[in-house]
């Protein structure tokens, strides 16, 4: 009888912990550190919808189905740079080229920022890359493409892909690859988590 009780005591010692190191976890990718939340989240690209979207007040709003106080806004009010020119930029029929702040913002704090290009009359809207200061090469990375990739299928002209847009410019473009996901924990246990906060975490609206 004695045998038992032990038993049971290791067992429910053992699941305690379990789920101490579990609720942790969510913990810490839920507030800790969003930005490599974010970079999980829009890999998911059909996982995201229009949240507003009116031309009378062009502020855009993409959010997660599922973590709603995840999103993605865009105000075409304001312009970074009204009259953007660039050598590597291809030559399109419409010659306007504007520049706007994407801002990822989550639980209503700004996480980060990328300045995205228009180009040919808002027909393309694309990621300014990075430069490369040691051998001056352009390049965009992970965050950029994924980003661009949730936008661009809400796009009312079609979807324009990065891969597409790299090839038909006049200076070559790289894009990094980098799993912001592998440097805190393998994608299995980010895996784990992201399922029990999607059943067991309440998530307001923004």
């Amino acid at each position: 009888m004695n045998m038992i009780i032990t038993v049971i005591s290791i067992l429910v010692g053992l699941f305690g912990l379990i789920a101490t190191l579990i609720g942790t976890f969510v913990a810490y990718i839920s507030y800790v550190n969003p930005i490599k939340r974010f970079g999980r989240y829009l890999r998911e690209t059909k996982n995201w919808e229009v949240y507003k979207r009116n031309d009378l007040i062009p502020i855009y709003t993409y959010r997660h189905k599922y973590f709603l106080d995840f999103q993605i806004e865009i105000d075409f009010d304001k312009p970074l740079k009204a009259n953007f020119e660039e050598k590597w930029i291809k030559d399109y029929p419409d010659k306007s080229k504007k520049t706007y702040n994407v801002k990822l913002i989550a639980k209503g704090m700004l996480i980060e920022e990328f300045e995205f290009l228009t180009l040919d009359g808002y027909r393309i809207f694309i990621p300014l890359p990075m430069v490369n200061l040691s051998n001056g090469v352009y390049y965009y990375n992970q965050l950029q493409k994924d980003i661009h990739k949730v936008i661009d299928q809400f796009n009312e002209n079609g979807e324009y892909s990065l891969e597409k847009f790299i090839l038909e410019q006049k200076s070559r473009i790289e894009i990094v690859k980098n799993d912001i996901t592998k440097k805190i924990i393998p994608k299995l246990f980010f895996g784990v988590a992201f399922w029990i906060e999607k059943f067991f975490v309440k998530h307001d609206l923004v």
